[in-house]
């Protein structure tokens, strides 16, 4: 073994140690680590996990600079590596890395308007039939008719199309910005080319998003336990919009060098983001999602988790009425620390800011066709939290097993066990009364005949006006698009209620509330559904049918 490699195993050993022995130690092995010579893609990753935990756990504010000042060295010395070692590191996330990735068109159009990240176009995986289908949609149509019906090779399509000497991904963003589709139309078609982009991860990636922020010292060493009594609110921060940019760029960035992607970060609705101090050193960033993107019954609200002003976390909640579900994904550098109460200090969050009663966290959480919601035992995550299995059929088992740990500390839950827990979801009640249906429910009811009855074969456009008549509404065109978007997302449903059951007090209640699914604020929807009688009628209604 290396000494280098000695160093990171010796640090590794003692990372979760808070005494002052091993805080000491933990200095002097960093000092040692700094600019060593490490000759694997192992020890670099390594390497820079240590150095993030560091960071987000620090002792003192010696280990948290020492660790920020080897980070800074890495990002440094990645790019200067030999190409078969650069290779191995390809897509790790660390920074001065490269990462070649899949993501949507949103995400890549914004992306590709920073400097700093140099993004090109990798390639283009469709088929030769796929790619021709995309480009009769996106391309003007004398440009298609250059490579329409000729039977070339995808390859060989785009290259005569793609100018040479010009930016390849530039134009190919172009003809996607140029035609006159939905958003939601667009990112089909781009899905559909499976386009891959190239960019190296910025040496900034980790470092801290703001440095006026006190560095919070772990000198009690770290919370083990959740801490789900009484907790104080959390503060919200003003942001500038300079600092809205910042965040939201950041967040996505996290995500995208890890190959990932969620909804609300990708498509945020950046002057709505929001930043809240949980304490400890902790913030939580809430992002909304454009209103094109919205989904027609829930609100999804994301967050990202940042610790000493590193991105450690991200996850998010799709609300209805009191209900939201809910999860998270801790990045692995962090995996060892506060995440229960991190993910405490979210549901705390979701619950001052829409007035959530009821977490549920659905199977994939737990690990259901989720390798890694097994191995890293998520279902007692969840549990520690109080979160309750909803499957009466497996609590009995899941007491046998908290029944087996009380009796051996060393006892470990079977794969098998977690298996099973995996096919149920897991839910958390802050309040006994509040709790709400699941909206999915609505949507069986229509796939169950109820949309083909009230539908038969008329036209949507008939069909929107004989709806709006029977909710007293003259017509919509006074409503913002965003508005009306929202309520013909939702017209399916409504057209399914006997709407002479009721008032035209409560239909006008229920109109205001869909409009602001629409409006500015989704967050309004959230609480307004709560406190309406009207639509609480609403949904009795449909569920009794």
């Amino acid at each position: 073994m290396t000494r280098p490699q000695w160093l990171l195993n010796e640090l590794s050993r003692i990372l979760y140690d808070g005494s002052p022995s091993a805080c000491r130690k933990k200095l002097h092995l960093l000092d040692q680590l700094d600019g060593a010579h490490l000759r694997t893609a192992t020890s670099f990753r390594q390497l820079h996990r240590l150095c993030l935990f560091l960071m987000a756990y620090p002792c003192s504010l010696q280990h948290y600079r020492k660790a920020e000042q080897v980070l800074r060295g890495l990002a440094g010395r990645i790019p200067n590596l030999p190409a078969t070692l650069r290779l191995r590191l390809e897509n790790s996330a660390l920074p001065g890395s490269t990462c070649t990735v899949s993501l949507s068109y949103h995400l890549v159009s914004r992306f590709n308007r920073e400097a700093t990240l140099s993004l090109r176009l990798f390639s283009v995986d469709a088929s030769a039939e796929e790619t021709e289908s995309a480009l009769s949609v996106v391309l003007p149509p004398l440009l298609f008719a250059a490579v329409a019906d000729r039977h070339l090779s995808a390859r060989r399509q785009l290259q005569l199309l793609l100018t040479h000497g010009k930016d390849a991904l530039g134009q190919l963003l172009s003809w996607f910005e140029a035609a006159e589709l939905p958003a939601s139309h667009k990112e089909l078609v781009w899905q559909q080319l499976k386009v891959y982009v190239h960019f190296a991860v910025p040496g900034s990636a980790y470092l801290p998003l703001n440095r006026q922020a006190p560095v919070y010292l772990h000198r009690q060493g770290l919370l083990r336990q959740a801490a789900t009594g009484r907790q104080s609110r959390l503060v919200k921060i003003p942001l500038t919009a300079a600092q809205q940019d910042e965040l939201v760029f950041r967040a996505r960035l996290a995500l995208a060098s890890r190959q990932r992607e969620t909804d609300p970060i990708t498509y945020a609705d950046v002057r709505k983001t929001e930043l809240f101090d949980a304490g400890r050193g902790l913030h939580i960033a809430l992002f909304y999602m454009l209103h094109e993107h919205r989904l027609p019954l829930e609100t999804y609200v994301g967050y990202l988790i940042v610790k000493n002003e590193i991105p450690m976390a991200y996850g998010g909640s799709w609300m209805f009425q009191w209900r939201a579900r809910t999860g998270i994904h801790v990045f692995s550098e962090f995996r060892g620390g506060e995440s229960a109460w991190a993910f405490f200090r979210v549901l705390r969050l979701y619950h001052q800011r829409f007035g959530v009663t009821q977490f549920v966290a659905d199977p994939f959480q737990l690990g259901y066709g989720n390798a890694d919601g097994i191995r890293s035992g998520a279902y007692w995550f969840y549990h520690r939290l109080g979160f309750r299995l909803t499957d009466p059929g497996l609590r009995r088992l899941a007491e046998l097993e908290e029944e087996a740990i009380s009796r051996d500390r060393r006892h470990r839950t079977a794969a098998a066990v977690l298996r099973r827990f995996a096919a149920s979801s897991v839910e958390l009640r802050l309040h006994a009364r509040k709790k709400s249906p699941d909206p999915r429910q609505f949507a069986e009811r229509l796939l169950q005949g109820g949309q083909r009855q009230a539908g038969a074969a008329a036209s949507p456009r008939l069909l929107h006006r004989r709806l709006i008549g029977q909710l007293g509404e003259r017509n919509l065109r006074r409503w913002p698009d965003a508005e009306r978007e929202a309520f013909y997302r939702m017209a399916p449903l409504l057209r399914v209620v006997n709407w002479q059951l009721f008032s035209p007090k409560e239909k006008g209640e229920i109109l205001q509330l869909i409009r602001r699914k629409g409006s500015d604020d989704e967050a309004a929807f959230v609480t307004g559904t709560q406190e309406s009688p009207a639509w609480q009628k609403l949904l009795d209604h449909l569920l009794s049918q």
